[in-house]
């Protein structure tokens, strides 16, 4: 209808196209409602489809594999640098040895220098000891002093008449005497003192003298009586160069001086009072020397040798210590009230040990042990032995007596079992240097060495496994641990030995490359004499041991 009319056909043509809008504007606003927050266009490129992707399983085994290759990376590295150093050490001691081969390059071992004795003064010396402490001292008309621990020593007298005046907390005393010459000063009357007893030595025309406030006593030298004193005092033999034990004893009361030897002309004054202490009389025969009273430091070394020190009455352990010598063993005391108690150590100069970068000898022989190539483990605290201990090897039997025995330069020991170095068959001292050539990966050594060696059952062995150092002792095949203590030392560094060797004990110091001397201690037996039996080096199985400078001395 209407076909023919064109303004018709325009209009319905028209509505068509508004109908068509219509619906696009509503599909829009419909689209908007459902997505509030319309999606973005990301500016970062995306992946394209055929690139593949790594979940988390591959990540994990990726670094897996990173960290494997790591490790391994670096044990090669750190097993061809261990294999570097041997081959240089090995280098470095055929060079050594050819320069041992030429005869202008022999050395001659050095020999220790015992230190000097004390330096003494020869001229007229006053020597006060009293336990009137604290107190002072007036030499005639000087300024009063302070006594250091009761003890007073006056040298460079002047020729003269001189007094001395004490005076402590409770006593006093004063004396008077003349020095001629060169000669020991000479007591002038009789000494004046209050709660206190006086005691005058000197030596008179190459004679003792003796004074003393206490007329009428008794006097015992050395345990034999000697007479008793009067006002003018009492003659004594000639007193020597020996150390001397005075008793004085007037009725129930007895009194006891140590009088020590000088070679000074000196006058020696006891002052004593009546508290309840005594006096350690400590001899060394050197300066300087370190006590130690039940392992506590003393204020005070030694001078002229000797060391007065007042202890209350009671029991006390004393040991001493100096650089450059031997510690002797701990000894203990008993001081008692009023007396003087005598105590003597003898100082033993320390093995000298050189430089390791010496010529090397021919290479000595290792004696290997067949069998069982480990010692005794077991560790104890007891005093009693408690469980067996493994049999070791047995080493090779010797005869050879050690007299001086000197072997320079450097040797290396290869392990497994005891290297057997001879029999001392006399009282002495060996000393050695010692530094582990481990073998293995990442592997951790000890160095160890024994002495006392009578068969598998009965042995000493010292350890040093880099934080301990300990002795043990294998009797009877029962294991007895003697002493355990730090010590901390890289077993590739070098470590001096100090082995001391007498019939009836054996003991032992070590040293690092920058340390101080440490004591590891005795090992005693009354009725045994290990100057018989062998001594040497323990070595694992796999391990190499380089040596210096092996020596014995004898004492």
């Amino acid at each position: 209808m209407y076909v023919d009319d064109f303004d018709v056909q325009v209009s319905a043509a028209e509505a068509h196209q508004e109908v068509i809008e219509r619906a696009r504007t509503l599909r829009a606003a419909s689209t908007t409602e459902s997505e509030p927050f319309p999606e973005q266009e990301s500016g970062a490129a995306e992946i394209p489809p055929e690139v593949p992707r790594l979940d988390v399983k591959s990540w994990q085994r990726a670094l897996g594999l990173a960290l494997f290759f790591t490790i391994l990376v670096l044990a090669a590295f750190f097993y061809l640098i261990q294999s570097a150093r041997r081959i240089n050490f090995q280098e470095q001691e055929r060079a050594t040895a050819s320069k041992a081969a030429s005869p202008a390059a022999a050395n001659t071992a050095p020999k220790p220098v015992s230190p000097p004795p004390p330096v003494l003064s020869l001229t007229p010396t006053l020597r006060l000891y009293t336990d009137l402490v604290p107190g002072t001292v007036v030499l005639d008309d000087q300024p009063a002093r302070n006594l250091t621990d009761g003890e007073l020593v006056l040298d460079h007298l002047s020729e003269g008449l001189h007094s001395v005046k004490l005076a402590g907390r409770s006593g006093t005393a004063a004396i008077q005497f003349s020095v001629n010459g060169k000669a020991a000063p000479q007591t002038i009357g009789t000494p004046r003192a209050s709660n206190a007893l006086v005691v005058l030595v000197s030596d008179r025309g190459g004679q003792g003298h003796l004074a003393t406030n206490a007329e009428n006593a008794t006097i015992l030298v050395d345990g034999k009586p000697a007479g008793d004193v009067t006002a003018q005092g009492l003659a004594l033999p000639a007193l020597g160069t020996a150390e001397r034990e005075f008793e004085i004893t007037r009725g129930g009361d007895r009194q006891r001086f140590v009088w020590t030897y000088t070679a000074a002309p000196a006058l020696t004054v006891y002052v004593k009072s009546d508290p309840n202490i005594g006096t350690l009389v400590l001899t060394t025969g050197q300066d300087g020397v370190e006590v130690y009273i039940d392992n506590s430091l003393y204020r005070r070394k030694t001078e002229r040798g000797s060391l007065r020190i007042p202890l209350r009455v009671g029991s006390y352990k004393i040991r001493v210590h100096k650089v450059g010598f031997v510690d002797p063993a701990p000894l203990p005391i008993e001081v008692k009230k009023s007396e003087e108690t005598p105590l003597a150590f003898k100082m033993e100069p320390a093995p000298e040990v050189t430089s390791p970068l010496l010529p090397v000898p021919p290479a000595a022989s290792v004696v290997p042990a067949p069998g069982k190539t480990t010692p005794e483990t077991q560790t104890t605290q007891s005093a009693e032995p408690q469980t067996p201990a493994p049999e070791p090897p047995a080493p090779a039997a010797s005869t050879a007596v050690n007299a001086n025995m000197v072997t320079e330069g450097t040797t290396m020991r290869k392990g497994g079992g005891f290297v057997n170095y001879g029999v001392p068959k006399m009282p002495g001292s060996y000393s050695f240097q010692a530094q582990g050539q481990l073998g293995g990966f990442l592997k951790k050594g000890r160095l160890q060495w024994y002495a006392g060696y009578q068969d598998s059952d009965n042995y000493i062995l010292f350890t040093l496994d880099g934080k301990h150092a300990s002795v043990r002792e294998v009797r009877r095949g029962k294991s007895v641990e003697w002493n355990r203590i730090p010590f901390s030392a890289d077993s590739n560094k070098w470590v001096a030995v100090s082995l001391s060797i007498k019939a009836n004990s054996v003991s032992a110091r070590v040293k690092g490359e920058d340390g101080p001397w440490i004591d590891l201690g005795r090992v005693s037996s009354p009725g045994r004499d290990f100057t018989q039996d062998q001594v040497g080096l323990y070595i694992p199985p796999d391990d190499e041991v380089a040596v210096a400078n092996f020596r014995f001395a004898r004492h």
